[in-house]
């Protein structure tokens, strides 16, 4: 319709008041693009022939289309926004940085140094597979096939770096347990699980999180009798008395009897007095569980602590420092050494499993068995 006197367009999206027949009108779009156009009324109902009061209850009548619309533009701003901040996260997240972002989200239960290290190298494995299996380089590229093929390689192969790098190994079974590949599942599901947010992923889009563990018939370890501990304790070597006994009266594992410094035992400093009887304890952060253990020393345990303060080295902090060398170079190197003693007193210390592998049923852990007794 053409323009008429006394007609007046309004700005882009607000409508127009235009006249007709002496009567304003306003014309507006409905979010559809249908047009649309309404007889312009005073508070008493009568329809308006001044431009004034026209362009007075135009703005009046547009106003709750007007908010709605800044509320579907402020909508639209946030998703587009969200929509880059995803994209951002999910091109910025890397691989190799995706383990420390993990690390630093809160979790109800922290990992000891030993678990820690053991579990960023399970963590690694699976980055080193589909770096150079898939050529993926960021987190969000991880989809479930890749997660299926790694625990298919688990599996059927063992694990993908070792097989890298120790491709000439004597012995030929490289597989690995269905406990260990679980593990394995276990820390990359947790992994994507804590970072599934910042890619602006769903919790069911882990790529992990439909592959179920393995269950597996696991063989306990078995106590000492009281037959085997008396041959252990019969002759042996000072490394062995000295890890057996300090294992058999607290109950630590072997990484914590190898590492145990003398500032985590009571009443061993300057003023050492060997008869003293007050009641001492290990106060000790286990490095497996990261939990402070607190342990009565008894007198056994006292009489052998005493020996080893009188031939500490000077200036070493642990207990038994040629345990603690051993196991901080390369822990196995600690366990075939106790391993090898109790081979040569005939301790049968491993059976066969329904798959043909070598369990171990009696070895050091065997001793917290024993403490339970004692």
């Amino acid at each position: 319709m053409p323009r008429t006197k006394g007609t007046k367009r309004r700005a882009n999206g607000t409508g127009r008041v235009y006249k007709q027949n002496g009567v304003y009108y306003l014309q507006y779009r409905l979010p559809n693009g249908t047009r649309k156009s309404v007889t312009l009324k005073d508070e008493k109902g009568e329809k308006i022939t001044d431009l004034r009061k026209a362009e007075a209850a135009a703005r009046k009548y547009l106003e709750p289309f007007r908010k709605i619309n800044e509320i579907d533009n402020r909508l639209g701003y946030l998703e587009e926004k969200a929509k880059l901040n995803q994209f951002a996260a999910r091109t910025t997240i890397l691989l190799d940085d995706a383990f420390e972002r993990y690390l630093a989200k809160p979790r109800p239960k922290s990992m000891g140094k030993f678990t820690l290290t053991i579990n960023r190298g399970r963590w690694n494995d699976f980055v080193l597979f589909v770096k150079q299996q898939y050529h993926l380089t960021h987190l969000a590229e991880v989809k479930s096939d890749h997660a299926d093929a790694y625990i298919s390689y688990l599996r059927d192969h063992g694990v993908y770096g070792r097989n890298l790098t120790e491709p000439a190994k004597k012995y030929t079974q490289k597989k690995i347990c269905a406990t260990t590949v679980n593990k394995y599942l276990r820390i990359c599901r947790c992994v994507f699980r804590m970072l599934l947010p910042d890619l602006g992923f769903m919790a069911n889009e882990n790529p992990f999180g439909h592959i179920a563990g393995t269950r597996s018939k696991v063989e306990n370890r078995e106590i000492f009798t009281p037959d085997e501990l008396q041959l252990i304790f019969s002759n042996p070597p000072p490394l062995i008395h000295a890890m057996f006994t300090i294992g058999l009266c607290t109950g630590l594992r072997e990484g914590d009897v190898a590492t145990l410094r003398w500032d985590e035992i009571d009443g061993y400093g300057e003023n050492l007095n060997p008869d003293d009887t007050f009641y001492r304890e290990i106060h000790r952060v286990t490095r497996k569980t990261n939990t402070l253990v607190h342990i009565p020393v008894t007198e056994d345990l006292t009489a052998c602590l005493n020996k080893l303060y009188q031939e500490k080295e000077a200036g070493n902090p642990y207990v038994i420092p040629e345990a603690a060398r051993l196991y901080l170079h390369r822990a196995k190197s600690l366990s075939d050494k106790i391993g090898q003693y109790l081979n040569s007193l005939g301790i049968q210390t491993t059976r066969k499993t329904a798959t043909g592998r070598n369990q171990s049923i009696k070895d050091f852990h065997s001793l917290r068995h024993c403490f339970c007794y004692y």
